[in-house]
């Protein structure tokens, strides 16, 4: 007996360890479960309604009404909804109106659904609430206040009623999570930061509607902004923002990787347009921009390189501020005195070890200017030596024009002249070489850009260049009959403004510098530098000519050109990919397609390693990396 009494007891406390242990467990789970309530409220008595939940709820639904003093109460609950709740006046605070500072610093509030018949949510409503990722606003919204959402910096989506007229200023400003954003076409204004340091933000349409825009609205966005055509105050191209005439540029995403050259008709780049564009490498500025605002290119410390052209007339404050990665400059400026800059125009950018690059002959010039003489390394830019001579076609080849050598003439040309009763058809075409050897080893090319000049205004008819790739010719002996060939796919078209042409042939000169022989005297044969070829695209059947001058011309302004511009890696571990290609081959060896070439810059933007099969036609690509800056 005593010993089945004993069985019991043990059976009895192992039961009660077994129970405890589910209590145990259970415990933490209970205290992350979700606790909802839903209460119809009289204005100012929700925390009586909450009582003794008002610690553990976290879904709350509230109808009826409510005012200031509730809002106060459910700051720090998870998920609200108000949708069927009316605010009504407390105090100084109107009716409808979610008060300043409503939700402020909230740590815990994750989602919110405002009431129906909000009108304004005033200044600061929720700002830096860290834990909001979504927001439901009514249709009835006419106003929200500046810095409602600033710092919500989980919010992901949020509607923009149509209600709504204005976007006040730092309204999403470090909204950092937000993904994406409708602006309804009601609204007409976007005021300062309204959506700046919206880092993760991918579109932005901007309606027909929208009449403002200010400098900042999108400062350090990474969104690619897109402008209904219909505006008459505002386009884009490239997810990147402008003016209507493309003559002052306002924002460029901070999303955008690599190199990028600003339209020729930007005058004005605006404060911030590329701050915090820490992806992007180099930016070329035209020769038509000639005012660069406050913070213009703050902290877009992946910039390498930058061209500052003759045109710059000002430079605001901290315009290149902790451009940090900067290597070099290529100021084109005569007069460095006369641009307007304070001192701290390039503060943050390592004056040692950046070298400013500037004009033949202006060396003693930068070296008495402020500013400019702060940098340690200023280098006269190299001059790139060009080699020029036109050759001439009739209809008949064996003609004495076709044998003609015009290297010594004062113009180039690409034309076509259409037979008459005194000439036979021709053509001609120009065949142009430069020197690089005044690029330094080791050099990165971030632009190269092939400067004509014409000898008269006209020059409309369309060409191209294609790259020269049959053997070494002499400036003083071509003729149309001993011409070499050219590529067809390597081909750059040129396009001419006020009879002149400024042509980036950035693609070419890297290839020319990559095989260049180092020499003091130069070899043409071994660097496979054959320069290139100018003439009329195919496409031209009329009379038409382009005249340009040639290096012999005497009048030095109107000889062509080219400008390099170009880093020095710092880490000398950067394997650099120098060139890549597509080559295809048909099941059928005698197609036409494996005789082609992909490398004209309209071919696929990637590349398959390994190869990769489409029915009988396989494709593979092939990469050559310059090895040169390893030790």
């Amino acid at each position: 007996m005593r010993e089945q009494l004993s069985k019991t007891r043990q059976r009895l406390l192992q039961s009660i360890k077994s129970l405890l242990c589910v209590i145990a467990l259970a415990e933490p789970l209970a205290l992350n479960a979700q606790v909802y309530r839903t209460i119809n409220c009289t204005a100012g008595n929700l925390s009586t309604l909450l009582g003794a939940d008002m610690s553990t709820v976290t879904d709350l639904t509230v109808t009826g009404t409510i005012d200031a003093r509730d809002i106060q109460t459910m700051r720090e609950i998870k998920n609200i909804n108000l949708s069927n709740a009316s605010l009504v006046a407390y105090d100084t605070i109107e009716a409808n109106v979610l008060p300043e500072y409503a939700f402020q610093g909230s740590k815990n509030l994750t989602s919110i659904i405002l009431p129906n018949t909000l009108i304004t949510i005033d200044e600061k409503a929720f700002f830096e609430c860290e834990a909001l990722t979504t927001v439901v606003l009514p249709n009835n919204v006419t106003d929200i206040n500046v810095y409602a959402f600033d710092g919500c910096t989980k919010l992901t989506t949020v509607n923009i009623p149509t209600s709504l007229n204005v976007i006040f200023s730092y309204v999403f400003h470090r909204c950092s999570s937000l993904l994406s954003i409708t602006i309804p076409s009601t609204v007409t204004a976007i005021y300062d930061y309204a959506f700046g340091e919206t880092n993760s933000l991918n579109t932005l349409f901007i309606p027909s509607s929208v009449t403002t825009i200010v400098a900042t609205s999108f400062a350090n966005s990474s969104a690619y902004v897109t402008v209904d055509a219909a505006n008459p105050y505002f386009s884009s191209e490239n997810g990147i923002l402008f003016d209507k005439n493309k003559t002052t540029l306002i924002h460029y995403p901070t999303s955008i990787i690599g190199n990028y050259t600003i339209p020729s008709t930007v005058t004005t780049i605006s404060f911030e347009a590329f701050g915090s564009s820490k992806k992007l490498n180099s930016v070329f500025i035209p020769n038509s921009v000639s005012i660069i605002n406050s913070l213009a290119f703050y902290n877009c410390n992946g910039i390498k390189s930058i061209s500052l052209p003759n045109s710059i007339t000002r430079i605001e404050d901290h315009a290149f501020a902790y451009c940090s990665g900067l290597t070099s400059i290529f100021s084109y400026s005569t007069n460095p005195s006369a641009i307007v800059m304070p001192a701290n125009v390039f503060y943050g950018v390592n004056k040692t070890t950046c070298t400013l690059y500037v004009p033949s002959g202006t060396l003693a010039l930068y070296l008495a200017a402020d500013q400019w003489n702060d940098f340690v390394n200023i280098v006269e830019m190299p001059s790139y030596p060009v080699a020029d001579a036109t050759v001439s076609n009739p209809s008949n080849p064996l003609s004495s024009g076709a044998k003609v050598n015009y290297g010594t003439s004062t113009t180039i040309s690409a034309s076509h002249t259409l037979a008459g009763s005194s000439n036979s058809e021709s053509w001609t075409r120009t065949f142009i070489r430069v020197d690089l050897r005044g690029i330094p080893a080791n050099a990165v090319i971030t632009r190269a850009t092939f400067s004509m000049k014409g000898t008269s205004t006209g020059n409309t008819a369309s060409a191209r260049f294609r790259k020269v790739v049959g053997n070494y010719w002499a400036e003083n002996t071509i003729t149309w009959n001993n011409q070499p060939s050219a590529s067809s796919t390597e081909v750059i078209p040129v396009t001419t403004v006020n009879g002149n042409a400024d042509v980036d042939i950035t693609r070419f000169v890297t290839c020319w510098y990559r095989n260049m022989d180092r020499n003091t005297t130069i070899n043409y044969t071994i660097d496979r530098n054959f320069g290139m070829v100018y003439e009329l695209d195919p496409s031209v059947t009329t009379a038409a000519s382009n005249i340009f001058g040639s290096t012999n011309n005497t009048n030095a302004a109107l000889r062509p050109s080219l400008t390099v511009e170009f880093y020095i890696p710092s880490n000398p571990g950067v394997i650099i990919v120098t060139e890549d290609a597509t080559i295809s081959n048909h099941s059928n060896v005698g197609g036409t397609e494996n005789n082609n070439n992909c490398l004209n810059g309209n071919n696929e933007v990637s590349f398959a390693l390994g190869g990769s099969s489409a029915g009988t036609k396989t494709r593979r690509s092939l990469l050559q990396v310059d090895l040169s800056s390893l030790n």
